[in-house]
């Protein structure tokens, strides 16, 4: 894989590490204005919302636009929304809302900055790296939440929650200057080029599914899954916190102990790439267990075993997205990546706002273990029935022809 490709994964590494250190930051922060599981569940709802209206026309932009030069734009506005988070938190007594309100102009750059950055990325990597690659970028994401948590907590002790906001905003900084100095050109075919000046942008995500039944089945199944793990996400930070009594710092162990365990996981998933045919069962047996990591976390009674869940969660998440990520970059056409990839990732978050505030609804009625009992259950058996889907085994054929092909030229 090209050294300049590795140096700007590097840097987004670095970015996620800040990113890791704001997101402690701020559910540390509304978990103490809120102390309601309703209210966490309806922020996660709203701060969703932008990948759902944004991704798809950003996979446009992604293959209209000049792909650099929008993911350096986008990412500059990213990190001036960060700083305004920061200065929100500053205040006393703001309203959760408001801090929903920076959160949301955030994550839409993150969303308008996901494609571009992505479909650049791949574009400057040969076929054959496609999997090294992926595995490079897992283990950068787990490296960040391995090292960020912790660090947020510590900088939360000894700066506030608004110093830690605005030290993860500048990491971004770094990431800005990695991509602004790789120049290294793209591998843009004729097709790609031509495909630039079309202007039915939004349907070729949507075409490419319908013409790949298996694969739209495997979205589907993801969005499924992604709403369903949303439990996790609104009910283990007020079980950390109001329930097992865990200080920052110990929160951000949790994290760690993710990071951990998605570091083996991507290890683990370039592996099964490049030693197995069959990929997909590994996949869906990680995301099985990945269930039970969740209903696991219900029975906490400290943070130690909460911490082991999540070291569990982090290997089998990150062995799903190496998998499954290398098996879209083969199958998606790069004329088409950024929207097809766009198209694919917003169907796959379909689910998540309503699971978000199912996951608070269940918190408030069932109880917060009882809610990470349902949902984990819930994972474990949809992911059997899709095991045993012809679908899947449609997917893992066509998958193997396009990687037969690929070597082939």
């Amino acid at each position: 894989m090209p050294w300049a490709v590795v140096v700007t994964v590097a840097t987004s590494t670095l970015d996620s590490l800040g990113g890791s250190v704001v997101s402690l930051a701020m559910i540390w922060l509304l978990t103490g204005i809120t102390r309601s599981a309703g209210q966490l569940g309806l922020f996660f709802m709203i701060v969703e919302l932008p990948y759902l209206l944004l991704l798809v026309p950003a996979g446009v932009w992604a293959d209209r636009a000049n792909r650099r030069r929008l993911a350096l734009f986008m990412l500059a506005l990213r990190i001036v929304a960060t700083l305004v988070l920061a200065w929100l938190a500053h205040l006393h007594h703001v309203a959760w809302y408001l801090i929903a309100a920076a959160v949301v102009a955030q994550e839409s750059m993150t969303a308008v900055l996901q494609p571009a950055y992505s479909a650049w990325l791949f574009g400057l990597t040969p076929a054959e790296d496609f999997a090294a690659l992926n595995g490079w970028q897992q283990a950068g994401t787990h490296v960040a939440t391995l090292l960020g948590p912790t660090l947020g907590g510590v900088l939360v002790g000894l700066a506030g929650i608004p110093g830690a906001i605005a030290a993860g905003a500048a990491s971004g900084l770094v990431r800005w200057l990695g991509i602004g100095l790789n120049r290294r050109p793209e591998r843009r075919t004729a097709a790609a080029e031509q495909t630039r000046s079309q202007t039915h942008g939004f349907l070729v995500g949507w075409q490419f599914l319908r013409r790949n039944p298996a694969v739209l089945g495997m979205v589907l199944f993801f969005a499924a899954t992604n709403g369903l793990n949303d439990v996790e996400a609104v009910l283990v930070p007020l079980l950390a916190r109001l329930v097992l009594h865990l200080a920052a710092w110990q929160f951000g162990l949790l994290s760690t102990a993710f990071g951990a365990g998605g570091l083996l996981g991507a290890w683990a998933g370039v592996r099964v790439d490049g030693r197995s045919r069959s990929r997909l069962p590994w996949a869906f047996g990680a995301m099985a267990v990945f269930g039970l990591g969740i209903i696991l976390m219900g029975l906490a009674m400290d943070g130690w075993w909460l911490g082991l869940c999540y070291f569990v969660l982090g290997i089998t998440f990150a062995l799903t997205e190496v998998v499954t990520g290398t098996l879209w970059q083969r199958l998606v056409p790069d004329e088409v990546r950024g929207r097809v990839m766009s198209t694919m990732g917003t169907l796959a978050r379909t689910a998540n706002p309503l699971g978000y505030v199912a996951a608070g609804w269940l918190g408030a009625v069932l109880g917060i273990r009882q809610g990470l009992w349902v949902g984990g259950g819930a994972i474990f058996v949809v992911t059997l029935a899709m095991m045993l889907s012809r679908g899947v085994r449609t997917l893992e054929g066509s998958s193997q022809a396009s990687e037969d092909a690929a070597i082939s030229t």
